[in-house]
């Protein structure tokens, strides 16, 4: 019974105990007495103090033990929390909008590189970062981490941490505790200057040379010790290992003089990490596993904010990656050095950057086309001109052009579906369903009319007699 409830949770009940029988006192209650009047009477006392709900609910919950009675299900303590939510709304502020692309793009230089000559100090302040943020486990996970097999295992392209058995997580599940935590590799074997640079921010690398530095003066299983000072070698606590994650931010801010946002927090890569990976569509299935969440409500209640190698692997991968997909942006401007970054991409030709490539590509050839406004008059201007003098009907010729032209339009054609003039549209129809077709031979092709005077189109189309499947 007595290891029922956590050690940080029996000091809770603790110092609520307390405070409710400090309490009976000065009002002459009889503390062992349950009386709901005067529990309501205890909450609306926390409450004028400054208790938020979630502390008064705690309350509840350790007074339900107190007196081994399910109170926070009885209809006055439920009002009572409904009414304290509408008095005093539980209003949760934004998470720190600090930049990770800015983090990661300083980790992989000066003063974070090269990591067999920099600071052991700063050589763990990276090492964390790096595992916080493609893990986004608790701080306390991240402490309980063992350098020994079969707690660690590193494979040439991910690292596998298994929490020891004597850690109880927040969760004390079977889920919760036997979830792996499994750490990407990134550009492993680099062959191109931008893998090069890429290569800085691989996990099997830097965990690889952490161990290696740490191993002379290592006197712990842990896998974060202490660098330096009288307790060199030894396991580093929450506290430390909370304090290196903010010292990797906020040296990455120093480095680029920029101000880093007030208030930032190491809990604050569990929704950093997070947002990234739902940004780059990585599943729910994968955020839960590796955030160890129940449900993907949990990240979107508490943590969303605005902003390669094996399947496993894939959700640290794709935090990582969205320092490189953060460059492929909508804007069709490019400067001159990021049009040379983009072309460095579109050359990465192993199978895990093809993503990566292809987005490049993408916006290379968007950056060259001409504006929407210029493409939408031109192809407005030959719409026009192939409708005949009366503006009855169009002539099929004249679009040959728009059909067979190299020029992306398909963005533009539709508009045109809806144009003021009821030739134009049947012409941008017809133009469509040509182009998209090109490569089929159309049988048949009409126009109709809707009774409300929609344009629509009715085709049919084969294989063409050159394709060896045609019948």
């Amino acid at each position: 019974m007595i290891q029922a409830r956590k050690p940080s949770s029996s000091r809770i009940y603790y110092r609520t105990w307390k405070a409710y029988f400090r309490w009976c006192e000065s009002n002459r209650v009889p503390p062992m007495v349950f009386s709901l009047p005067s529990l309501l009477a205890f909450l609306q006392a926390g409450l004028d103090s400054g208790l938020a709900l979630s502390s008064l609910k705690g309350q509840v919950s350790a007074l339900s033990i107190l007196f081994q009675k399910t109170l926070a299900s009885r209809p006055q303590v439920k009002t009572f929390f409904q009414g304290v939510a509408h008095a005093v709304p539980p209003y949760r502020a934004p998470v720190e909008a600090w930049d990770l692309n800015l983090v990661l793009d300083v980790l992989r230089v000066s003063p974070f590189e090269p990591l067999r000559e920099i600071p052991l100090s700063v050589l763990s302040w990276k090492v964390t970062f790096l595992v916080a943020i493609t893990s986004i486990r608790r701080v306390s996970e991240l402490a309980a981490l063992s350098c020994r097999p079969p707690f660690l295992v590193i494979h040439q392209d991910k690292v596998v941490f298994r929490l020891p058995p004597s850690f109880l997580p927040k969760v004390v599940s079977t889920f919760h505790l036997n979830e792996d935590i499994v750490l990407p590799s990134f550009c492993p074997v680099p062959t191109h200057p931008l893998e090069r640079s890429l290569n800085k921010l691989d996990l099997v690398r830097a965990v690889r040379i952490y161990l290696d530095r740490t191993s002379t003066f290592r006197k712990t299983d842990s896998f974060f010790v202490i660098p330096d000072g009288t307790r060199r070698g030894q396991p580093a606590s929450k506290a430390t290992i909370a304090r290196w994650i903010r010292l990797a931010i906020l040296e990455a801010y120093r480095v680029k003089n920029r101000v880093p946002p007030p208030g930032i927090k190491a809990h604050s890569t569990r929704a950093v990490g997070a947002s990234w990976a739902v940004h780059h569509r990585a599943s729910a299935l994968q955020l839960c596993k590796a955030a160890t969440w129940s449900s993907i409500h949990t990240f979107a209640k508490f943590y969303k904010v605005h902003t390669y190698a094996s399947a496993d692997a894939g959700l640290g991968r794709r935090i990582l990656q969205a320092a490189v997909d953060q460059l492929c942006g909508r804007d069709p401007t490019l400067t001159d050095e990021l049009m040379t970054i983009l072309n460095e991409l579109t050359q990465l030709s192993k199978t895990e950057h093809s993503k990566v490539a292809l987005r490049a590509r993408q916006v290379l050839i968007a950056s060259h086309l001409p504006s929407y406004e210029l493409r939408h008059n031109q192809v407005e201007s030959i719409f026009l001109s192939a409708i005949d003098l009366y503006g009855h009907q169009f002539c099929p010729e004249n679009l040959k052009k728009l059909i067979i032209s190299e020029t992306s339009i398909f963005d533009v054609l539709p508009n045109f579906f809806y144009h003021v003039n009821q030739v134009v549209r049947m012409a941008a129809l017809e133009v469509y369903v040509r182009r998209g077709y090109i490569a089929y031979e159309l049988n048949s092709l009409q126009h109709h009319q809707l009774l409300d005077g929609t344009c629509v189109v009715e085709f049919q189309f084969m294989l063409p007699s050159s394709h060896p499947n045609s019948t």
